[in-house]
């Protein structure tokens, strides 16, 4: 599966599309897209990837699509518990983590920092990892 992030000058935030074999998803939830430039998003998609990069990365077009590769370091980093949190551990459980997984664990960070409530701790980052908090 190859994920890609398309942002633009007309919203705030990323649209996340997937590829999975051909089937194209969007997430349209990590942005300011109204619900006339969803529909645009969706229709695009009908017509394919390759479409999708040339209609969104053309010059002066101000929107960008580029695919999504989410390593370790990028989720440790934005994530930023280094002081409690086992780097080792944490690295241990994102390897055995699939690639959609690790995308959606990165992706929901903000979300579930912004869903805490005031005075309380974050997870460590690595039971956050083993509680697939993305997933409910």
């Amino acid at each position: 599966m190859k994920s890609y992030v398309l942002t633009s000058r007309a919203f705030e935030g990323e649209v996340v599309i997937s590829n999975n074999k051909g089937k194209l998803t969007a997430n349209f939830i990590d942005s300011t897209i109204t619900v006339g430039q969803q529909r645009f998003v969706l229709e695009m998609m009908t017509k394919g990837i390759d479409e999708m990069l040339k209609h969104f990365n053309r010059p002066g077009g101000g929107s960008e699509m580029i695919e999504s590769v989410v390593d370790f370091d990028m989720f440790w980093n934005r994530y930023d518990d280094k002081i409690s949190s086992s780097k080792k551990r944490t690295e241990a459980k994102w390897d055995k983590m699939s690639d959609l997984d690790r995308s959606k664990a990165y992706r929901f960070v903000n979300r579930y920092f912004a869903s805490i409530p005031n005075g309380t701790r974050k997870k460590y980052a690595e039971t956050y990892l083993n509680a697939e908090l993305w997933n409910n």
